[in-house]
């Protein structure tokens, strides 16, 4: 097999796992989307428990982007008053 050939075999392996990779990157997308979608319509539905209503009443992402907002579940101090040392300081 010459340096070509085998040029053009990497490339044809690298090329097959692109598109798995993509074909993998866009389910999860899919996925991802689908648990926000489901996970707004808990939080929006007062009748199912552990699924707080967002503060603001809107939902969304919080000011990081990250879904939800503060006083979620692991936010230690959600208003930021707490000193993180613990010192009382």
């Amino acid at each position: 097999m010459s340096t070509s050939e085998d040029h053009e075999g990497l490339a044809d392996e690298l090329e097959r796992e692109t598109e798995a990779l993509k074909r993998e990157s866009d389910r999860l997308g899919e996925e991802i989307s689908e648990t926000r979608s489901d996970w707004e319509a808990k939080r929006n539905d007062p009748n199912v428990p552990g699924a707080p209503p967002p503060p603001d009443g809107q939902g969304g992402e919080d000011d990081r982007g990250h879904p939800g907002g503060p006083g979620e579940p692991g936010d230690a101090d959600p208003t930021g008053d707490a000193d993180p040392t613990g010192s009382g300081r």
